[in-house]
Order: structure tokens, then sequence, then C-alpha cells
């Protein structure tokens, strides 16, 4: 059951138009993201759930009644901001119990509750700290309390963890991720941070300008991106230039500077994203984590050669900058045995291409590339 359903929601500044025809829908009990980088209108969407700002065009449903014109006091809806905006004159406990005296809840059940949701949060026996008393990660946990204490149909997050620092956001996301499971509310989250996005969410919306450009799961997203912005701007993509040479039904050859690949795509995962006739532009796109070094192992690979540039440590990989006659290549491998300086080859099977069309920058994957 849809708790959330947008149609065509449209916001317009003036000549700027923040929001351009939004459409969707949120699960009671989902854990939805909205991504994308700034200006691309994921907070101006928040604001219109809310009630904070009055859409130009489209309609705002919660459970099913129109809300678009209600004002914010009159939807279920709770929002936890970036700055918090707890109360600093005011305790743990009053600050989670400040909707429910708004409410008219009376002391004893605000009392029962409040202590419910300092359980849930893992704040018990915090009730009578000042708000100044409390590390970030512990304000972070007040904020969560008191959006959720009143249980609404939905909260509400414009990246409450942006100010944190990494170790505690990623702490913060698992524990809203735990707490979201165990209260069954449906949050929905803005951010345009990828990796918060993808550690807690069921699904992500991502937004470009305003659009929409992909809601999926987050793996297909990652496996599968509706276009090359959303490649680009989830995970890491290289891309080469490449032209089709061969066309068998969904099965093409590429061709970049002598350079093939050939595309087996029974499934049709190429289908009505690139053109497939001979003589097609197209770009093959391969992540970080389908690229290997050295000398293949295996036929039908795309090969360059290219130098080592740069090189770092992520935990169980190396992350390799390589120059190519492409450019700069990046790869994610647990290789670890090449050098600044060193020559090498740089390949890819065809299992792990993408094949994007360069004039309407829409993706076909013939395979994941790697996992998020």
């Amino acid at each position: 059951m849809s708790v959330l359903t947008i149609s065509d929601l449209r916001k317009e500044f003036g000549d700027l138009v923040a929001v351009d025809d939004v459409n969707f829908a949120v699960d009671d009990g989902e854990f939805v993201s909205i991504l994308g980088p700034s200006g691309s209108g994921k907070s101006t969407i928040l604001r219109m759930i809310a009630g904070f700002e009055t859409p130009t065009a489209g309609t705002i449903e919660i459970e099913g009644e129109n809300v678009t014109a209600a004002p914010p006091f009159d939807r279920e809806v709770n929002m936890v901001f970036q700055s918090l905006a707890l109360f600093p004159h005011l305790t743990v406990a009053e600050n989670i119990g400040y909707g429910l005296v708004e409410s008219g809840v009376p002391e004893d059940e605000r009392r029962e509750r409040i202590a419910e949701m300092l359980e849930v949060v893992e704040l018990s026996g915090y009730q009578d700290r000042n708000i100044d008393q409390l590390s970030g990660g512990e304000q972070q946990r007040v904020a969560l309390a008191r959006a959720i204490v009143n249980e609404p149909k939905i909260v509400l997050f414009d990246e409450p963890l942006a100010s944190l620092d990494r170790k505690l956001r990623q702490h913060m996301q698992f524990e809203l991720q735990r707490i979201q499971e165990e209260t069954g509310i449906t949050f929905l989250y803005v951010t345009h941070d990828q990796e918060v996005a993808m550690a807690v969410s069921d699904r992500m919306l991502v937004l470009n300008d305003g659009e929409m450009e992909q809601l999926d799961s987050v793996e297909t997203i990652y496996d599968k991106p509706a276009s090359k912005f959303v490649a680009q701007f989830i995970g890491d993509i290289n891309l080469v230039p490449a032209s089709i040479v061969e066309a068998n039904g969904t099965d093409v050859t590429v061709d970049s500077r002598g350079n093939r690949i050939h595309v087996s795509d029974a499934a049709g995962r190429c289908v009505d994203a690139v053109s497939l006739e001979e003589g097609a532009d197209v770009s093959v796109g391969i992540r970080p984590t389908g690229i290997t070094l050295g000398d293949p192992d295996r036929e039908d690979v795309f090969s360059v050669r290219g130098e080592i540039q740069n090189r770092g440590y992520a935990g169980d990989e190396t992350v390799y900058t390589i120059d190519t006659e492409y450019g700069s290549f990046t790869a994610n491998t647990e290789d670890r045995s090449y050098d600044i300086g060193d020559d090498v080859t740089v390949w890819w099977p065809a299992d792990e291409v993408y094949l994007f069309a360069p004039e309407t920058e829409t993706a076909s994957v013939s395979d994941g590339g790697g996992e998020p």
C-alpha cells in the first residue's frame, strides 16, 4: 500500500523550474532516499511534502488523501532538518515530548511514550540532560525520537547526517536503518551522499535538474543505470567512445580505435536504450570494479595500454589511476603489485560492459558492473 503518492509535481521559483513533472509512490514501511547533486530539487520536493512550499502544479497524497494545499500541521508528517532544530532550553525528554504537548497528550501517556522512544534510540537515562551535554550523534537521536514519538505516517530527513564526521555518519546511518525497521515508520531521506543512500535505502530516486532520472532498488540503480548521469553519479564509471561495426539482432561488435569487443545481449538487456544498427555511435562504459590490470586471461576482452599515475588503498582494494590513450581510467582491484610509473594493460570482458547512446545519454547494460 502506498503511504505517499506524488503526481506530476512541479515547482517554479520565478523563471527557475526547481522540480519538473516528478511522479513516484512510497509504500508503507519503506526506506526511500532521494539522491541528487546540489540544486537538483530534492530538498524542494521534501519541503512540498512537508507543506513548507506550495507546488506550482501536481498533487501530494498521503494514504490516498490529497494534502497538496493542507498546512503542515494537518499532515501526518514530521521532518528532521540538517540543523536538527532542537530546543536548547529544554531537556532531552522535553524536546522529545514537545509535539505530544502540542497535541494535548496527557502527561502520564507522554512520559510512557518518551521512555519508549528513549529506549528505541538507545538513550535511556538521558531524559533530564540538557541538549548541550550531548554529542552530535546523541543529538541526532533526540531529533529522530522527537520526529517519531507521535507516530507519523512519514518521517522526512533533509540531510541530517551531513555535518557529522565519516565514522559517526556511518554509525548513524545504520542506527537509522535499525530504528526504521523497529518502528515500521516510512522514511523518506534526502541526501547527496551516495554512500549513505546506498547503505540504508530500500529504493532510491535519482534527480537531475529537477527531473527524475531513475527510481529503483539500490542494486538495480548501480548495476543497471537508466542514464549516463545515473551511472556517473552512483559510483564511478570509465567511458570510451566507440561505434558499432557489426550488428546481429541484439548482439553487437563495437570498435574504438581498432579495439573491438563483442557484446552479446540475448536476454534483451540492450533494448530501447542504444541504437544497435551498424555505424551507430556509442560510449562503452566500465565500472572501476570491472577492470583488471595485467595480461588478459580470457578472449573477447577490450584492452588498452596505460601508465599508472596514482594509487591509493581502500581497505581490501587498491584504487589505481591509469593514463591511457582514452584519458584517465580508474580501476579498483585487489592486486597491489603495481607502482606509480609502471606500464600496464587495462582490460575488461564483455559481460562487464555498459553501452550508452551519446546523444540521448541513455544507458544499456550488458551485465552488472560489480557490486555497490
